[in-house]
């Protein structure tokens, strides 16, 4: 499970396109469309390229086809780590939606671990 500081998590609907697991951290975009949740992309021209939420908890689908998983948890508002983030495109980095994820409530830190240990 994804932690956060000051987090405000909701439960939503996932769309998981194919059989495997979408991991907790994975920043997610909505198809407006079809009001579900997806790994966040930029290149899709859904609604889903712009980040919005951040899956809280790894979510499986078992299945050989397209899954809506109903209840999944999302953070929609609070702090939480970059380094804990997941991107599933190449080349899209967190850096590049630090500011649109700000802008729908979710703030993105610089976590240093392990200081004092």
């Amino acid at each position: 499970m994804i932690t956060g500081i000051n987090c405000i998590y909701t439960d939503a609907t996932l769309r998981i396109a194919t059989k495997g697991t979408v991991l907790a951290g994975t920043v997610l975009g909505e198809i407006t469309a079809a009001n579900v949740l997806v790994p966040y992309q930029s290149s899709a021209e859904d609604g889903s390229e712009i980040p919005c939420y951040v899956l809280a908890e790894d979510v499986e689908n078992t299945t050989e086809a397209s899954l809506d998983v109903k209840n999944a948890r999302v953070v929609a508002y609070g702090q939480v780590n970059a380094n804990a983030l997941t991107l599933v495109k190449s080349g899209d980095t967190v850096e590049a939606i630090k500011t649109t994820l700000k802008n729908n409530g979710i703030l993105v830190m610089n976590v240093q671990e392990g200081v004092g240990e």
